[in-house]
């Protein structure tokens, strides 16, 4: 069904869809879904959804604009007629968030004194979301909403120092950019996973197809069986299941040799022996100067880790420990090391 605003009375045009777990199977009994099947079509599904958006907006004679949202993050895409000033006064629901997710940010970094992961950051905006949720508004009528949202944007609207409207378009689609999607689901892949399924380049595609104006739907449907199967062709299958589209199986696992070829360096760096540069009297001193310029000190094992590290005689040694088991500061050894002995330490991330 659909909702015409958010929790704070902003204009929000969003759908909800409800999956009832439970079919009735071809011998008459009613069983339940696997609900582990349904959750793995989320992130395809949203980008699908975004993108038949998109093809109904340019239909209506509307044009669609990119927003950038950062590194390692997609696109948004948004109405280019519609005023930056008009996003940003019915955009109270995000800046309640945003307001919310900051002081939960700070208030994490002065308890633990480090910074947040990208799963933490992502916990906290969760907590933002649901802590300033506000009870739904009954009673009001559609007709009663568009006249106050109409009065907000006339307002809005007269203002002499209002911004212009974006003239950026995204391009009418042309086969002679199926190479250049290829291509960018492709990176997309390499760069975020090590190996994937159908359901990941599905979002990936389905997100690349968004950033260009369509005729219809079914010419990018058209479009995503010809790509998709280009697509394929760029993949390694490593385990396969049974049939499905563009000749593969949704339980297909794919990756690349390009991936595969790095890890096998990794493997055969772990293999290689090397005189280290470390020896344990730098682990020693850097041990020393650690507990003397903190309140705690190292468990064993935490010390032992660091001698690994430090003078491991291998090319490539690995460190594995879960949240909290003193990974940083056990790195904070290894740096200290590297320094008493004279030896050059890269960080990398």
């Amino acid at each position: 069904w659909d909702h015409l605003d958010s929790r704070n009375g902003d204009p929000q045009l969003h759908t909800h869809v409800s999956i009832l777990n439970k079919t009735c199977c071809h011998d008459g009994r009613w069983r339940a879904i696997d609900g582990r099947k349904v959750y793995g079509i989320i992130a395809a599904a949203g980008q699908r959804y975004d993108l038949e958006i998109a093809c109904e907006l340019t239909r209506l004679g509307l044009h669609m604009t990119a927003r950038e949202m950062g590194e390692d993050k997609l696109p948004i895409y948004e109405i280019a007629e519609v005023p930056p000033e008009l996003c940003e006064e019915f955009s109270t629901r995000r800046r309640d968030i945003e307001r919310r997710a900051h002081y939960l940010l700070d208030k994490y970094r002065t308890d633990t004194g480090v910074e947040p992961t990208r799963r933490q950051v992502k916990k906290i905006y969760q907590q933002a979301t649901l802590e300033t949720r506000k009870n739904k508004k009954t009673g009001i009528q559609a007709a009663e909403k568009f006249e106050e949202w109409t009065l907000r944007s006339d307002t809005i609207l007269a203002r002499p120092d209002r911004r212009r409207v974006s003239q950026e378009r995204i391009p009418v689609w042309d086969e002679a950019y199926r190479g250049e999607v290829v291509d960018q689901v492709m990176r997309r892949l390499e760069e975020r996973r090590s190996t994937w399924n159908e359901r990941n380049i599905e979002t990936e595609l389905y997100a690349a197809f968004t950033s260009y104006q369509w005729e219809s739907s079914d010419q990018w449907k058209q479009e995503e069986a010809i790509v998709g199967r280009e697509i394929a062709a760029r993949c390694r299958v490593l385990t396969t299941g049974s049939e499905a589209r563009w000749g593969s199986t949704l339980a297909t696992v794919y990756s690349t040799d390009k991936i595969i070829e790095a890890e096998q360096k990794a493997l055969d760096a772990a293999d290689e022996l090397i005189l280290p540069k470390v020896e344990q009297l730098h682990v020693r001193d850097a041990l020393t100067d650690f507990h003397a310029s903190h309140s705690f000190r190292l468990s064993i094992e935490q010390q032992e880790f660091a001698y690994s590290l430090a003078t491991g005689e291998r090319l490539l040694t690995c460190g594995v420990g879960a949240a909290g088991a003193g990974k940083t500061a056990t790195m904070e050894i290894v740096a200290g090391a590297f320094d008493h002995a004279g030896a050059q330490l890269y960080g990398v991330a």
